[in-house]
């Protein structure tokens, strides 16, 4: 077998759960023997692989987020919007490089692409009898958007969740596959009660770069300041506003600081500002750190990651690995990867006063807080990459 590995329209270097899952996905592949070409927007670099930049110059990137930026503002164009004519872009983009042979196709080849992102890229793939591999990074397109439809109601906000042409797109992925990976047991789920038949799916978690976090200066966490860590895009789909929430009944003498590891979505702000006054008049300082989080896993106390809808959840491996107690909700597919109670807790989404409850009880308890993270160490070590990539390699096998 030889294999395509594509990640998608977004730039590589903007996402940073994207890059590190693909690097370690190709390294891994390449460790077991297989030939690989990575395929992705923006420049990596890497000499272990072929890798086939399809994006512009750096210049020109930066011009186009400027762009981008005064289109939203001019013409109120959204950011899905945006980047569902980018998967069109970036897909054709790889569809022509198959085409033209500059990446050559046989019937050994294995394409793994994510999905919305993939089409014409597969489409190419399977008339050269070549396998195509989805990577569900999200749920079936139709639970994802009955899940956020219902919490941009709950909470007030006017907006479509997924762009219809989108999920319309996803929907045609999934009938010309031949598998689909689901990284997490929930995703799987999703897939299942939407009628796509189990031997159709490939379950295989994602897994972490323990290597990375071995070593971190843990100097800063202290009894003097509990520090609560939430990594990803603060929008209502991440539970940022579940957090926010809990955080306010929360009673202690020991002074809490709030980390938002991320940037705040436009049409969250007004939402995020709200309660961030409630919790600087309560004394709790929320603190805005975006950028590489590995400094705030060394500083922080817990990690939440209480989002309403999360297919996966690498940060909350990454938490782990780095040796805090996780709390995640029901929700987050990465709750399979958690001992409920052992390293972390295990929450019913949306459920703000048990969030509480479970903070409340790791602030009153610092030996808690300690035995769980060791704890965490120990159940990361079995989701390190050479592990989940041979099982991933295994299904795909199977055929």
């Amino acid at each position: 077998m030889n294999f395509i590995i594509y990640s998608g329209s977004y730039n590589v270097n903007m996402l940073g759960a994207t890059k590190s899952i693909d690097i370690m996905l190709v390294k891994n592949i390449e460790k077991l023997g297989y030939s690989v070409v990575w395929v992705g927007r923006g420049d990596v670099n890497i000499s272990i692989c072929k890798y086939h930049n399809i994006g512009n110059s750096k210049i020109f990137e930066f011009m186009m987020r400027v762009y981008n930026k005064l289109k939203r503002i001019v013409f109120k164009i959204t950011p899905n919007e945006q980047a569902l004519k980018e998967f069109f872009i970036y897909d054709r983009r790889l569809a022509n490089l198959i085409k033209n042979n500059i990446i050559e196709v046989n019937e050994s080849t294995v394409m793994i692409g994510r999905n919305g992102m993939s089409l014409l890229s597969f489409q190419e793939v399977k008339k050269r009898g070549g396998t195509t591999v989805l990577h569900s990074q999200w749920m079936h397109p139709i639970s994802h958007n009955e899940f956020l439809k219902k919490e941009y109601e709950r909470i007030g906000l006017d907006k479509e969740p997924i762009p219809l042409k989108r999920i319309e797109r996803q929907l045609e992925e999934i009938k010309i596959v031949d598998k689909i990976w689901c990284i997490s047991t929930l995703v799987e789920k999703s897939y299942l009660e939407n009628k796509i038949a189990k031997e159709e799916l490939i379950s295989a978690s994602l897994g972490v770069d323990i290597s990375l976090y071995e070593n971190l200066d843990k100097s800063k966490r202290d009894d003097e300041e509990f520090r609560i860590l939430f990594v990803g895009n603060v929008n209502p789909e991440k539970g940022a506003h579940i957090l926010l929430k809990s955080i306010l009944n929360i009673e202690s003498k020991v002074k809490i600081t709030l980390i938002f590891n991320g940037n705040i979505a436009g049409y969250f702000k007004e939402i995020f500002d709200k309660y961030v006054m409630q919790l600087t008049k309560k004394g709790t300082k929320v603190l805005i750190k975006p950028g590489v989080p590995l400094q705030n896993y060394s500083d922080s106390s817990i990690f939440v990651l209480p989002s309403v809808h999360e297919s996966f959840g690498l940060v909350v491996l990454e938490a782990m690995a780095s040796g805090l107690p996780v709390i995640v909700s029901d929700n987050v597919g990465s709750k399979d990867c958690i001992s409920n109670k052992t390293n972390g807790f295990i929450f019913k989404k949306n459920d703000d006063k048990e969030l509480t409850k479970i903070i409340q009880k790791l602030i009153d308890n610092n030996n808690m807080v300690q035995q769980m993270g060791e704890q965490s160490i120990k159940l990361a070590k079995e989701y390190d990459w050479s592990c989940v990539t041979s099982n991933l390699i295994d299904n795909i096998k199977k055929g």
